[in-house]
């Protein structure tokens, strides 16, 4: 689970994904405390668009996680390659 050197063991827990998950939970959580009454905000389209990303990306995570066995290289290019993959999907 952890690697060897123990300067980059953070690196196994914050990931591409894990990041953009915390994103996510940001604009949830700025979407519940801004007024509803304001639809032009962006944080209800953020809401939309990221509440369904976390619960898809959360298991993802895991099982990336689990298919490399905790290299933490390979989680990070392969969750790398999938965002820059969904970027270029979604916009």
């Amino acid at each position: 689970m952890y690697s060897k050197n123990k300067r980059f063991d953070f690196l196994y827990f914050v990931s591409p994904l894990i990041i953009f998950i915390v994103y996510c939970l940001v604009g949830v959580v700025i979407d519940k405390y801004t007024f509803s009454s304001d639809t032009r905000n962006w944080s209800h389209f953020a809401a939309s668009i990221f509440l369904p990303s976390f619960f898809i990306l959360g298991p993802v995570s895991v099982l990336i996680r689990f298919i490399t066995k905790d290299n933490i290289l390979l989680i990070w290019i392969i969750e790398s390659l999938l965002l820059l993959g969904l970027l270029f999907i979604f916009i």
